[in-house]
Order: C-alpha cells, then sequence, then structure tokens
C-alpha cells in the first residue's frame, strides 16, 4: 500500500514525523509543569527552553527514522535503536558532563567529537538558560546548530527510506 500511494517519502516521512511530534510535546510540557509546581524556577524563559527541547525532540525522531529504515523487523530496530540512543544519553552531556576535546573551531566556538550529535547543542543552550539566564541571542549558535544537525538527519531518513521502502 505504500508503494502504491502518491505522497513522497518526504511527505510520509513529515506527515509521521508531525504526528510524533505532538506527543514529544506533550513529553515534553509535562514534566516543566512539573517542575515549576514543584517550585522549578529557570534563570531564562522557560518558553525558549521549551522551543529547543521540541527541537531536540524532532532531532530524535529523525535519529529514530533513521534507525527504523536500517531495521527489517520491531525486534531488529529495538536492539538497533540502543546504540543511538546510548551515544545520545551519554555523549552529548546530557546524562553527566563529558570532556570536549576540540577537533576545530568554526567562528569562534570549539568543536568536538560530539557537536554531530544534535542533542550535544540543545544540553548547551538549556544549561546557558537555566543556570546561566541567556536569552534567544546567546543560545542562537547552539539552536541554529540544533535546527541544521536536525534537517541534516531528517534529509537522511527520507533518502533512506526511499532507499529501502520505496525503491523495491
Amino acid at each position: 500500500r505504500l508503494r502504491l500511494t502518491p505522497l513522497s517519502a518526504f511527505e510520509y516521512l513529515g506527515g509521521l514525523a508531525n504526528w510524533m511530534s505532538l506527543v514529544a510535546v506533550l513529553s515534553i510540557l509535562v514534566p516543566f509543569a512539573t517542575a515549576v509546581a514543584c517550585g522549578f524556577r529557570s534563570q531564562g524563559p522557560l518558553g525558549l527552553a521549551i522551543l529547543i527541547a521540541v527541537i531536540a525532540a524532532q532531532s530524535a525522531i529523525a535519529i529514530g527514522l533513521i534507525v527504523a529504515c536500517l531495521s527489517k523487523t520491531v525486534s531488529h530496530a529495538f536492539v538497533i535503536a540502543n546504540f543511538p540512543l546510548g551515544f545520545l544519553m551519554f555523549l552529548t552531556g546530557a546524562a553527566f558532563p563529558l570532556p570536549r576535546p576540540t577537533l576545530l573551531t568554526l567562528f569562534g566556538h570549539p568543536f568536538s567529537y560530539a557537536d554531530f550529535l544534535p542533542p550535544t547543542h540543545a544540553v548547551i543552550a538549556l544549561n546557558k538558560i537555566f543556570t546561566l539566564g541567556a536569552g534567544f541571542g546567546e543560545v542562537a549558535f547552539e539552536v541554529s546548530l540544533l535546527v541544521l544537525l536536525t534537517i541534516v538527519y531528517f534529509s537522511i531518513a527520507v533518502w533512506l527510506f526511499r532507499r529501502t521502502q520505496m525503491e523495491r
């Protein structure tokens, strides 16, 4: 049925990602609301932090779509998904801070191996907002990289989907 539909791979995956984004927004808003109800006070704009978390969720969705394209069964996807999940949790600084050896410097910002993972930039931006009270201007670089990497990963997912699902 999928191959018979007039939808392109981008349209199909975009619609799927939009649906998953609604779930992601709820899964972001509920913990934020709970934290605020328990006394959490962000030093910076909470709305900006929520926006960054939603974009980070989009990147996780894109990576999940890549895993789905590389998997033959649901069980296979479950096993494969542990590897990117581990990278996203432990190499981005989300679980605990890691040393960031500089590979190169671009526009005055050091880049390490973890900077190729979109959530790295979300973690940096959220830390700046929550603890330093940063506004959009101070996190614009991280947000830009987060958006760019999300687009790159989603593009890879679309390309893989075309190759693995649409061209059979």
